[in-house]
């Protein structure tokens, strides 16, 4: 540029902001008060497994919450030493009443089904429902609860990691009535006096950001899509309407003969088996028990979900659960919920339900013969239930063994079509694909431990029973070398664990039983050698925690 052509710019900036340089003040104040281009973190536990499977399981369990779903409404208020995180809950079913602790007194509010609320996870804060509810909790999953139920926050834990969320957790006191939770990595059901703990993560917050810009960009063009076709619709003359004949009236429906009731019952439970819905629990069974197997095989495969097939298995399970309440109220001998859901005159109904929804129902004779093991393996159970025991996980262990005996003996008086039905093919590789095995209830207690050795699974298991029972250094060591010296048997580490255990926490055929047996041991063994006071001994010794060693 020339020397003419320099000072005529000069010249012109002079014209247009006199002698001084532009003000972009009000500019920079503007961009400060302008929306931030990508969405807040979420909560997110630290896991073993890829990004995808966590991802493929938040889009399960958190379906329909928006990106940021743990901090609606300013996040988390507070300094970073007194932070309260403001869960977002919607009311699917029933009505929610929120009762949250204030410095002036107590706030309650109500929300119908349909409602969306804001609540704040602070310790002491509860959630009432007086008739059976269901609503989303956040990104920590559905809770369905039972009739004149109320919960308490206990703790609210929230990890931060360079200024964004990185894992949180939830844990609920049931202070009344019954409560089950849903999610991809199961499911479980607590009553009044019982805790429930939850976790919950979150995807990459770039991830979330770019996918959020999708979204909105769809949006838009499904807001001017929908504007066109109103306008184009207003410029047409709206036809003449159409008057056809009415419909001839349908013909009187015929009589339906069918057996809606209990098939196997007996005296002292007749009257809670009458309350069940039978019929709904046989075609849910028959249609879900070949969608487990189909589960866990896509995973083994590839490592990929099949979304369509989990949430039809989310919305099966969902009309399972519905049935919970009354069941419950039976009185039936188990290791919770589903130890009465597995109880040998309840499964038998089922599979005889289940038959009848696969055209499949048994005959008179097998009917007799399956009576007969229902009313021996029912006692046998009773007995179980009040049998006493040092240590509690051993009749839990002898529940198990008492009904996959009995599964057993049941599926020998099948056809080899009705077996089929029974055990889909493919359902004895992991548990938790089987509706008629004892994993359906020893889920709920049994958490996998990754280890590559049994060094690496001692320092873990040690770790959780110092925290539990409030062990001293000098105690945990000692719990730390007898893990370790007895959790050398070959069948606890002949199988690395896949996705399937490390996602979908489906274990391996048989290796609940294995490690069951094994801690038996070493739990008698501590109780021998490890000085403890009365009351650590006693929470020990009641402790139904099962930690089975995943080998990576």
């Amino acid at each position: 540029m020339s020397d003419w052509q320099d000072r005529w710019v000069d010249a012109g900036l002079q014209e247009l902001h006199g002698s001084r340089p532009p003000d972009l003040s009000s500019r920079v104040l503007l961009a400060l008060h302008e929306p931030p281009s990508g969405a807040l973190p979420t909560l997110q536990r630290p896991r073993t497994g890829t990004l995808r499977y966590l991802v493929a399981a938040a889009a399960l369990v958190l379906l329909g919450i928006a990106v940021g779903a743990l901090l609606p409404h300013g996040g988390i208020a507070g300094s970073p030493a007194q932070r309260v995180v403001q869960l977002d809950l919607r009311v699917q079913d029933g009505v929610l009443l929120c009762v949250e602790v204030e410095s002036a007194g107590e706030r309650r509010s109500l929300h119908a089904a349909g409602a969306r609320a804001v609540f704040a996870a602070r310790a002491g804060n509860r959630l009432r429902t007086v008739a059976p509810s269901r609503f989303q909790v956040g990104p920590f999953g559905e809770l369905a609860t039972g009739p004149a139920t109320e919960l308490e926050v206990r703790s609210m834990t929230v990890n931060w990691k360079h200024g964004v969320v990185a894992a949180s957790s939830l844990t609920i006191a049931v202070v009344a009535g019954v409560v089950t939770w849903h999610t991809l990595a199961g499911s479980g059901t607590a009553k009044a006096g019982e805790v429930v703990h939850l976790e919950a993560g979150g995807a990459d917050a770039g991830a979330l950001a770019a996918e959020n810009a999708r979204l909105r960009e769809r949006l838009q063009q499904l807001e001017q899509q929908n504007a066109s076709l109103q306008l184009a619709t207003a410029r047409e003359p709206a036809p003449a309407p159409v008057v056809e004949p009415p419909p001839p009236p349908p013909p009187p429906p015929e009589p339906v003969v069918a057996e809606t009731g209990p098939v196997f019952t007996d005296d002292a439970h007749g009257e809670a088996l009458a309350a069940l819905d039978w019929k709904l629990m046989g075609e849910v069974t028959n249609e879900m028990g070949p969608m487990l197997v189909e589960l866990a095989a896509a995973m083994e495969k590839d490592g990929e979900l099949p979304m369509d097939v989990i949430a039809k298995i989310q919305a099966l399970n969902s009309k399972l659960v519905a049935q919970v309440p009354a069941l419950m109220e039976s009185g039936l001998p188990g290791s919770g919920p589903n130890g009465a859901y597995t109880h040998p005159l309840v499964a038998a109904n089922i599979l005889a339900k289940t038959l009848d929804a696969a055209g499949l129902s048994m005959d008179a004779g097998q009917r007799a013969e399956i009576a007969g093991l229902v009313r021996s393996f029912s006692a046998e159970a009773s007995a179980v239930a009040d049998s006493v025991h040092d240590i509690d996980l051993e009749r839990m262990a002898s529940e198990a063994e008492t009904k996959d005996r009995f599964f057993r003996e049941v599926s020998s008086r099948l056809t080899p079509e009705q077996y089929r039905v029974m055990f889909p093919e493919g359902a004895d590789r992991y548990e938790g694909t089987s509706l008629f095995h004892s994993s359906l209830f020893t889920r709920p207690f049994t958490e996998g431990v990754p280890a590559s050795n049994p060094a690496e699974f001692a320092r873990s298991v040690s770790f959780k029973l110092g925290e539990q029972i409030g062990l001293d250094e000098g105690a945990s060591n000692q719990v730390r070398a007898i893990v370790e010296r007895m959790s050398g048997s070959p069948e606890l580490w002949q199988d690395k664990a896949g996705p399937v255990e490390t996602e979908l926490h489906m274990l391996r055929g048989g290796r609940t039983q294995a490690a069951m047996r094994n801690q038996i041991a070493i739990m008698r063994e501590i109780a021998r050698q490890v000085p403890m006071t009365a009351a650590q001994k006693k929470k020990f010794l009641s402790m139904k925690h099962l930690l089975v060693p995943l080998p990576r």
